[in-house]
């Protein structure tokens, strides 16, 4: 199996300024931008490779050299697993052939199942696997989004574009998006809980369209921040520390063990 990056997250699971309040730095207070920026990126790094995850919403190509394995964390008798956590859509699926010539797999032969925590392809009801002989190397090509959504903070008497994405001012997990341009209202709506849930606001339709970045991986990338901030030595002489692992438990939380 084998990944590849096609378009990365457009933001961050915390911001710059999220960093800074949890490290009690004034908003205005710049110097160390570029290495809580720095930091920022270490921290989710860190994050998503102790989870198997990628956080916020990005596109990828899955490689695999046949339609069915013997690996149990990858393929099942009637479809594989897909990697990362918080599968959001299939873009295609593409095969390649002896003869080099690649075929889109129809996408009603397959369902795609974002529910289940990792997300699957799994073959529709009285369907298989297309028959070619594959390529040698990495003759399937799946193209997936991925991750938690990511918004701005929501701010009222506030113009917004088609498609923004925020997160309400008290957070409760989800991420909301705008059905079309407008100007929010002067007062926060209440925000519905359920995916696909909308709220009218002022004459901007918000629609719940996914979970957030938990409050937990959250909490461990602000902390993992805190670390590298507070802590810039590698060694630290003639001091005992016992070190509580908070940052681990927090994560472990949220690991998916398949992969």
């Amino acid at each position: 199996m084998k990944t590849v990056l096609v378009t990365g997250p457009a933001l961050n699971p915390v911001s710059l300024a999220e960093t800074k309040a949890h490290l009690n730095l004034d908003s205005s207070f710049a110097t160390d931008d570029t290495l809580l920026n720095a930091q920022i990126l270490t921290a989710v790094y860190f994050a998503e490779n102790a989870t198997f995850r990628r956080l916020v919403s990005q596109t990828w190509n899955l490689y695999l050299n046949s339609w069915a394995g013997h690996d149990p964390n990858r393929y099942f008798p009637r479809g594989f697993y897909i990697p990362f956590g918080q599968l959001q859509s299939v873009s295609h699926i593409k095969y390649t052939d002896t003869d080099e010539d690649q075929t889109t797999w129809a996408d009603t032969e397959y369902d795609v199942d974002t529910y289940d925590e990792p997300g699957a392809v799994v073959l529709a009801y009285n369907k298989s696997f297309p028959a070619a002989s594959l390529y040698p190397t990495n003759p399937i090509e799946v193209q997936f989004v991925c991750g938690f959504y990511q918004g701005s903070l929501y701010v009222v008497s506030t113009e917004y574009s088609e498609d923004d994405l925020i997160v309400p001012t008290t957070g409760n997990g989800f991420v909301y998006q705008a059905g079309g341009a407008g100007t929010s209202d002067t007062a926060e709506p209440t925000w519905p809980r359920t995916i696909a849930g909308t709220v009218v606001d002022n004459d901007i339709t918000w629609t719940c369209v996914g979970r957030a970045v938990p409050a937990t991986i959250k909490q461990a990338i602000l902390l993992s921040i805190t670390e590298m901030y507070s802590i810039r030595e590698v060694t630290m002489l003639n001091v005992s520390v016992n070190k509580l692992d908070t940052i681990g438990n927090l994560l472990r939380s949220k690991t998916l063990w398949e992969f």
